[in-house]
């Protein structure tokens, strides 16, 4: 047994003994208070769980007091969060779906959004489509710069002769040895 369950131990043990402060008997504290069981703690937050909507109607009332005696028990300031255990499995999962991606996605993003925007840019004609678009509109800007005598047009002459590997101010990390694609020559 670890100290987090010798720890809630100790406190059910504490709350038993006050049965007759909290007008409980004995049968509804077997029935109900020992299905508890600390999930998680994150934070100052613990997760206890119980088996039922129900079980978790009767216990609710005296979570207060379990939470005072928790913190005596461990000289903390915790907070007893009370779900039954298929809520608590639910948002586990959701949770875990979350870590997985919180490193790599925006979190205004959706994960089904994502997989749609890959499937998109996974697609070599949508890929050439892409490109091809934005070579287009690189040409018109371009060309309304020279139409204007704009002072970028110069700049803008190292941003003409392909993809990005061939911008001035770009390092590629690795030549992907694809001299029609480096042009922008690639047709489907």
């Amino acid at each position: 047994m670890n100290n987090l369950d010798m720890n809630w131990q100790k406190a059910l043990s504490l709350f038993q003994g006050k049965l007759d402060d909290f007008g409980l008997d004995k049968i509804t504290f077997d029935s109900f208070f020992t299905t508890l069981e600390i999930k998680d703690i994150v934070g100052s937050v613990v997760t206890i769980t119980i088996d039922t909507k129900w079980s978790l109607d009767v216990v609710e009332p005296y979570l207060t007091h379990l939470q005072e005696i928790y913190n005596t028990v461990t000289n903390g300031h915790y907070q007893l969060h009370l779900m039954t255990e298929e809520d608590f499995q639910k948002s586990h999962v959701h949770q875990e779906h979350l870590l997985q991606f919180d490193d790599h996605l925006n979190p205004d993003l959706t994960f089904d959004n994502f997989v749609m925007k890959m499937k998109e840019r996974l697609c070599s004609a949508a890929q050439l489509e892409v490109a091809m678009q934005t070579e287009e509109t690189r040409d018109e800007y371009y060309n309304s710069l020279v139409e204007q005598d704009h002072h970028k047009k110069e700049d803008m002459k190292s941003y003409m002769n392909g993809a990005r590997c061939t911008f001035k101010d770009y390092d590629c990390p690795k030549s992907c040895n694809f001299s029609e694609g480096i042009k922008l020559l690639r047709k489907i």
